[in-house]
């Protein structure tokens, strides 16, 4: 008899803490909704079952294309390139051949008719040419500027891939643990039923009918623990691979 009422006070308190758990969960959706807490409430339902979403084991990479760290890092790459192109230009000013002075066109003739050494090379691109390694130290510095992004870029998405992995795997094993779960709750289901016929057959007592409900119980919520768990790494997963997983961009999909 005391070994019933310990089990039963062992129940009512693990019932208390998952309510209480139950409750920080329900702020927290309130809490994403914009809405006070106490104005927001989540009505229990005890017949209601999460559908675990099925989601390929294997993915195609083009999706982390959609991974806004990994666009933000592109991008900063085509930027870095440009600026290369921007110092390498600084070399090649835009000389103006063509001009009107007074209503008249000199097109090449204020050219031709310069000094040999204005016209060889021309006043801007003299300047341009003997700036004491200005240029040159502006366009290394672009380099350089660019192997870091660029570095910096393959680290995302190597890093990205590497997250998307151990998501997929966690997916996995998480899916096997809650398989097992289920499993045991049957188990343990059975045999509480097989307890309530042998009690009913006068084979069974009253206290191990008790008991094999509280392990047919603690067997549910242990399966139901895992498919929270597996769901939470579905959402990691999905939050790893930049959204949804069952289609691909229009543009990926034409490139492929």
């Amino acid at each position: 008899m005391l070994r019933a009422q310990n089990a039963l006070s062992e129940t009512q308190a693990r019932i208390t803490s998952e309510e209480t758990a139950r409750s920080r969960e329900e702020h927290a959706v309130a809490a994403l909704l914009g809405v006070a807490p106490a104005q927001f409430s989540i009505a229990p339902d005890a017949g209601y079952r999460f559908v675990l979403p099925e989601i390929d084991p294997v993915m195609p990479s083009a999706l982390l294309e959609r991974r806004p760290d990994i666009v933000a890092a592109e991008r900063q790459v085509a930027a870095a390139n440009a600026q290369i192109g921007v110092a390498q230009a600084a070399y090649y000013p835009d000389l103006l051949l063509g001009a009107s002075v007074g209503g008249e066109s000199t097109t090449l003739a204020g050219l031709l008719g310069a000094p040999a050494r204005i016209w060889s090379l021309g006043p801007t691109l003299a300047l341009t040419l003997f700036d004491a390694g200005r240029n040159t130290a502006r366009l290394h510095a672009a380099q350089a500027s660019y192997d870091a992004v660029a570095a910096r870029y393959r680290a995302i998405v190597i890093g990205a891939m590497q997250e998307v992995e151990d998501d997929l795997a966690q997916r996995r094993d998480g899916d096997r643990i809650a398989d097992t779960r289920k499993q045991q709750w049957q188990r343990a289901t059975q045999l509480q039923q097989n307890q309530v016929l042998q009690m009913r057959l006068g084979l069974a007592t009253e206290i191990t009918l008790k008991q094999a409900a509280i392990t047919a119980d603690d067997a549910q919520r242990r399966w139901l623990a895992g498919e929270a768990s597996a769901a939470l790494n579905r959402i990691a997963l999905v939050k790893s691979i930049g959204g949804g997983w069952q289609s691909l961009p229009a543009a990926t999909a034409a490139r492929n």
